[in-house]
C-alpha cells in the first residue's frame, strides 16, 4: 500500500487502476491504491526515517516502560517529548498517557468531580463517555453539531442554582471533539468558542482525529478555524493516528 500525504489525493487518484501483469511468473503483482482505512494519515508509520530513529531509541532504551510512568518510571525522552508537544501546539504544560484511550479517561476525572457539570456533545467517542463516568459529572447533551442547542442548554444550566452550584463554585465544561471518531464531522470550533465565553464555561477538546492534520502547520482543529489556543482550557490527542505512535497527551494552560 502507498501512503499518500493528503496534499497528493490528485495524484493518487491519477494512479493507473490496473497494475500491468509481470511477464516473470514469479513476479509479484503491484498495484498503487490510495489507503482511506488507515488512520495513519501522514504514512509515519514504516517511514524509512522515522523506522531510523525508532531503532536507535530501542537500542538506548529498550522496548517501553510497559504501563503507567506512575508506575514504572519517567525517563528522559518523556521530558523532552512533552516540553515539544507543549511548545508546538502552544501551551505552557503537556503530559503523556501510554495509552491513547486512557488519556480522556485520566484527564477528564481530573479536572472534573462529582456535581459539576459538562456539556457533551452526543457523538462524543467512548474514551470521552466513560472519563465522564469516572469522574462522576452531571452529564447533558446537546445534539450534534448544534449551536442554537447548545446555547440552549448552557443557559438552562445557568439558570439552575442547584446545578451551578451556591455562589457558582461547580466547575462547567463544554466538551467537544475537533473532528469526531465516530462519525468524522468537523466541530464548527469558533462558534463553540464564542458560547464558551459567553456563558464563561470552560472548554475541554479532543483532538486525536484532528492533530497532525487540521490547521496550516497541523496544531489541530482550533488552528484550522483561527482559534487562540487560549480559549481551549484543556486539550488532548492520541499519538496514535497522524503520529503513528502509541499513546496520547494533555496540554493545558495552567497546573
Amino acid at each position: 500500500v502507498n501512503h499518500t500525504l493528503a496534499f497528493d489525493f490528485l495524484e493518487a487518484l491519477a494512479m493507473p487502476n490496473e497494475a500491468v501483469p509481470p511477464t516473470d511468473d514469479k513476479a509479484a503483482l503491484v498495484r498503487n491504491v490510495f489507503n482511506l482505512a488507515s488512520s495513519n494519515f501522514l504514512g509515519l508509520a514504516g517511514d524509512d526515517e522515522v523506522s531510523t530513529e525508532v531503532d536507535a531509541a530501542t537500542n538506548k532504551y529498550g522496548v517501553g516502560s510497559c504501563g503507567p510512568r506512575g508506575f514504572y518510571g519517567t525517563i528522559d525522552v518523556h521530558l523532552k517529548l512533552e516540553e515539544e508537544l507543549a511548545s508546538f501546539v502552544g501551551y505552557k504544560h503537556a503530559v503523556l498517557y501510554s495509552y491513547d484511550v486512557a488519556t480522556p479517561q485520566s484527564v477528564i476525572p481530573a479536572f472534573a468531580k462529582k456535581g459539576d457539570v459538562a456539556i457533551v456533545d452526543e457523538r462524543c467517542s467512548y474514551a470521552i463517555r466513560s472519563g465522564l463516568a469516572l469522574a462522576r459529572a452531571t452529564v447533558i447533551e446537546f445534539a450534534h453539531n448544534d449551536m442554537k442547542h447548545l446555547e440552549e442548554q448552557l443557559r438552562r444550566v445557568r439558570a439552575d442554582r442547584k446545578l451551578v452550584g451556591e455562589k457558582g463554585k461547580r466547575r462547567l465544561y463544554i466538551v467537544v471533539e475537533g473532528v469526531y471518531a465516530n462519525v468524522g464531522t468537523v466541530c464548527p470550533l469558533a462558534k463553540v468558542v464564542q458560547l464558551k465565553e459567553a456563558y464563561n464555561f470552560r472548554l475541554y477538546v479532543d483532538d486525536s482525529f484532528g492533530f497532525g492534520v487540521m490547521g496550516h502547520s497541523g496544531r489541530g482543529t482550533f488552528e484550522r478555524y483561527g482559534v487562540p489556543v487560549s480559549s481551549v482550557d484543556v486539550y488532548t490527542s492520541s499519538l496514535s493516528n497522524s503520529m503513528g505512535s502509541v499513546g496520547g497527551f494533555c496540554c493545558t494552560h495552567e497546573t
